[in-house]
């Protein structure tokens, strides 16, 4: 993560927030469990999650299945969106303080990494694995809503081994809420 991206000259993406550092964590349990290497799995959550299909395909081979907690199927600025959105609403912003907050937030995120975003697939990358994957999402969640579920869904229904669970009364964290 944080050393990858020094190392790249500051260049945030993906790969170097997140993927480098788990390919790297499934290379460490491998080399220390080398009997069961066969069965590494990787979690995620929320970024882990939409994450993890590029992590198992990165992994060539080494990733045996995939549980995704919370996992976005859709580009982050349109989920940024979303939630700015539900949460302008619960706060009684105008259409106008909700965009300022949109265009701050996307302000703040390097060009590469919003180009990283738009090029990058989640559910195009989880169709081409031929492993388990199980994702679990809660029916409150506003961060990742259960259309993100059903995105999952939609795209792979043809693909066996992979469960998808809707989860009533639950958030993004997986705790109870009632909204």
């Amino acid at each position: 993560g944080a050393r990858t991206a020094e190392v790249s000259g500051g260049h945030v993406t993906y790969d170097t927030e997140v993927c480098e550092d788990a390919l790297a964590a499934v290379d460490l349990a491998a080399g220390m469990f080398p009997e069961s290497s066969a069965r590494i799995w990787i979690a995620g959550h929320s970024l882990g999650a939409m994450l993890a299909p590029r992590v198992a395909a990165l992994g060539k081979g080494r990733v045996r299945g995939i549980v995704a907690l919370a996992a976005p199927a859709r580009k982050l600025l349109d989920t940024m969106r979303d939630q700015i959105d539900y949460l302008a609403k619960q706060q009684g912003l105008t259409p106008h303080q909700k965009e300022t907050v949109m265009q701050q937030l996307k302000g703040s995120l390097p060009q590469e990494y919003i180009d990283f975003d738009e090029s990058y697939s989640a559910t195009e990358t989880a169709k081409g694995l031929d492993i388990p994957m199980l994702f679990v999402q809660g029916e409150n969640d506003y961060q990742v809503t259960s259309a993100d579920a059903f995105m999952w869904q939609m795209k792979l229904s043809t693909k066996k081994d992979v469960s998808i669970r809707l989860l009533p009364n639950l958030n993004h964290l997986l705790a109870p809420s009632e909204q």
